[in-house]
This record gives structure tokens, C-alpha cells and sequence, in this order.
């Protein structure tokens, strides 16, 4: 969450360092996957494919899954230099794409552990991660200059009063790797729900403040600008 905050680290952003580390624990079971989660890598999997031949060719064909990731992946390679890296890829790709029908249409008798397949469909997922076509709408965000150590954000209209272990907090919300996974113990308490059917939205609660929905594209927005407003924060800019 905080790696470019640990890079030339000096004895400003350590002290603020130690302190958000020290605002949330692990809750029980939180390296097991569950089912919500590997949906949610699922239903990843094909929005990653899609966006990634679209930015790579401008426009997306009119083909089903299976067609795009046969037909128009092989067009795009990455990491040419390693010999057959994208072959295999592709060929992978195929098999979670039969394994994805599966999990949607919950024909899952035969299939492996959530959490081998949660690791299969991640690390297919990570691939294409930075090639996602990112179309959050920051206008939905405005920020007012920190007071000490409280900073006033407007999301959506509506005021949010923040110190640092609030902000850590709902970056740990923002952040789908560790959604809904750590207990809070300093600052407001934060949560998050998928509301809607294609997990397009996602849902956030943060204590005595009024809840605000943001898709994805637009969590990863909020996402950096808090993260450069802490980063401002910790070096005076």
C-alpha cells in the first residue's frame, strides 16, 4: 500500500511510517479466500482481456471470450524475450476461460480449492493488470489543505474529515487485496460492500460520515489522490 512511501525513507516518513502500520491487525482468516473473492478475480479476468486488446488495437471486436483470447491476444504479445512466454499464456487464458463459465454458472463439483483457483485466475490477472484502461472520474474529489494533521476532502458534496489513521484505513478499503480483510484499531472504522449484480460498484461506509459509491476505475482515482495528498503530507510539499 505505502511503497513509495518506503523508498529514501528519513526520520519524518518513518515516524509516520510507524504509526499507520500500527493502526490496523490482521483479522482471523485473513489469508483464506473466499468465494466473493475469486468472483471478483473472475469477473476481472474477462474485463482485463477486453480492455487489454483495447487499448492495443483501438477498438474491441465483436467476438465472445473465447474468440478474443484466440483470435486477437496473440496479436499483442508481451515479454517477447522470453521464449514462449505468451503462448503459454494464451493457452492458459483458454483454460480459466472454461473454468470461468463454471464458476459463474456455480458448476463447481469438480473444480479445484477457491484458493488454488483464486492464485490461478490473480496471477493470469496480474499480467494484464497495468494495461487496464483506468477511467476514473476525479472530479468526484476535492481537497482542502491539511489542517495539522486532519485533512477535508469533498466526496460527491459531502464533507470528509480525515486524520492519518482514517485515511489509512479507507486506502486499506480502497485497495481490493486487502478489502474488508484487517481489523481497525485507530481511527474511524471503514467498510465496503458490492451492492450491485456485475460487480461494477462498490459501496463505502465510513463511521459518522454519510456512504458513497465508486466503480472501480473510480476507487483507484480516490486511491491516488489520497495517496498524494499523504505523500504532499509527509514532505511539506
Amino acid at each position: 500500500m505505502f511503497k513509495f512511501l518506503m523508498r529514501n525513507r528519513n526520520t519524518k516518513t518513518n515516524t509516520i511510517d510507524d504509526f499507520l502500520e500500527k493502526t490496523y491487525r490482521e483479522i482471523p482468516g485473513y489469508s483464506v479466500r473466499s468465494v466473493d473473492e475469486l468472483r471478483f478475480q473472475v469477473v476481472e479476468f474477462e474485463k482485463l482481456i477486453k480492455n487489454y486488446i483495447r487499448s492495443k488495437s483501438g477498438a474491441l471486436p465483436d467476438k465472445n471470450l473465447h474468440q478474443l483470447i484466440e483470435d486477437e491476444l496473440k496479436n499483442y504479445p508481451l515479454y517477447t524475450e522470453i521464449e514462449g512466454f505468451w503462448d503459454n499464456f494464451i493457452e492458459e487464458a483458454l483454460r480459466l476461460k472454461y473454468i470461468r463459465n463454471d464458476i459463474l454458472h456455480s458448476d463447481t463439483d469438480n473444480l479445484p480449492s477457491v484458493s488454488e483457483l483464486y492464485d490461478q485466475f490473480k496471477k493470469v490477472n496480474e499480467v494484464l493488470i497495468p494495461f487496464r484502461l483506468y477511467d476514473g472520474n476525479i472530479s468526484r474529489f476535492s481537497s482542502f489543505p491539511w489542517s495539522d494533521s486532519l485533512l477535508e476532502i469533498k466526496i460527491d458534496n459531502n464533507l470528509y474529515k480525515l486524520g492519518l489513521a482514517d485515511i489509512n484505513n479507507l486506502l486499506l478499503e480502497l485497495d481490493p487485496s486487502s478489502r474488508g480483510r484487517v481489523h481497525f484499531i485507530k481511527g474511524k472504522i471503514v467498510a465496503s460492500k458490492v451492492l450491485d449484480h456485475s460487480y461494477e460498484k462498490v459501496t463505502y461506509y465510513i463511521e459518522e460520515y454519510p456512504p458513497f459509491e465508486l466503480s472501480h476505475d473510480d476507487s483507484m482515482a480516490l486511491e491516488d489522490l489520497l495517496n498524494n495528498l499523504l505523500l504532499k503530507k509527509q514532505f511539506n510539499i
